[in-house]
């Protein structure tokens, strides 16, 4: 194999796998299936699941979770005061 194409194709494997460490980063905090998006990543696009997982938002469950702890954040950043 020549040089240039396996360097080419170990800079794919890595910008691979950089992207699906993000898709599930991203479905970590958007409240999302960890496994079930980085298999559809694997099967469509990772990019194409990024893009899906930002127009989708949080689940409802995450952003009650996050509402609660801002709510905590708040309360005890006035009690400071």
């Amino acid at each position: 194999m020549e040089p240039v194409l396996l360097f080419l194709s170990v800079l794919v494997i890595v910008v691979i796998i950089v992207l699906l460490v993000f898709v599930s980063e991203m479905a970590i905090t958007k409240g999302r299936s960890t496994i079930g998006w980085i298999i559809l990543s694997l099967l469509l696009s990772p990019i194409l699941c990024i893009v899906l997982l930002a127009c989708l938002g949080e689940t409802e469950e995450k952003r009650r979770e996050r509402i609660l702890k801002d709510q905590d954040y708040l309360r005890v950043w006035r009690d400071d005061d």
